[in-house]
């Protein structure tokens, strides 16, 4: 399996760089066909439970999680009192 990073796009092409930090440019049709999990057409929300009852059929599929942690006030006041103010009028 391998891992590889995204460097620049073309019309025909797309450079990527392993995780050696080699680059390469592979055409674009051959990168439309790897295995992928960021080539998705929906984001499904859902709990801890569900997600382990999914994990258990999904066999070798590809697949990405990205966990989002639900912020607490502490964190909220950190945030907010780093912002300037063009921060806040963007």
């Amino acid at each position: 399996m391998a891992y590889l990073t995204v460097r620049n796009i073309t019309s025909s092409t797309v450079r990527v760089e392993n995780s050696y930090g080699m680059q390469m440019d592979v055409s674009r049709d051959i990168i439309e066909r790897m295995w992928s999990a960021n080539h998705f057409d929906t984001e499904v929300n859902m709990g801890m439970t569900d997600m382990a009852a999914l994990l258990e059929t999904i066999g070798d599929t590809v697949f990405s999680i990205q966990f989002r942690k639900k912020p607490n006030e502490a964190a909220v006041i950190e945030k907010l009192n780093s912002l300037n103010m063009k921060e806040v009028h963007n």
